[in-house]
């Protein structure tokens, strides 16, 4: 999707949003790079971290993107 704006999550503004809302729990949805924003605030504010498994990334980037890259992919998912 040309149109569709994508982020990695690490900003000030998102850092300055996290500080001020000082939430209870930080959430992140399928493994990918949010999900690697919101590890890293999760250990900087030391909030309990929750993650939901939506999409089986590894097959998704097998399947659409770059099968090469699948191996490497499936690894790093797992890290988190």
């Amino acid at each position: 999707y040309n149109s569709l704006p994508l982020s990695l999550g690490y900003s000030r503004k998102v850092w300055r949003a996290l500080k001020e809302f000082d939430p209870d729990i930080i959430h992140a949805s399928s493994p990918g790079f949010l999900s690697c924003a919101a590890a890293t605030y999760h250990h900087i504010l030391r909030r309990p971290l929750v993650l939901s498994y939506h999409t089986h990334v590894p097959k998704y980037v097998q399947d659409y993107f770059w099968p090469c890259l699948a191996p490497l992919v499936r690894s790093f998912s797992w890290l988190l």
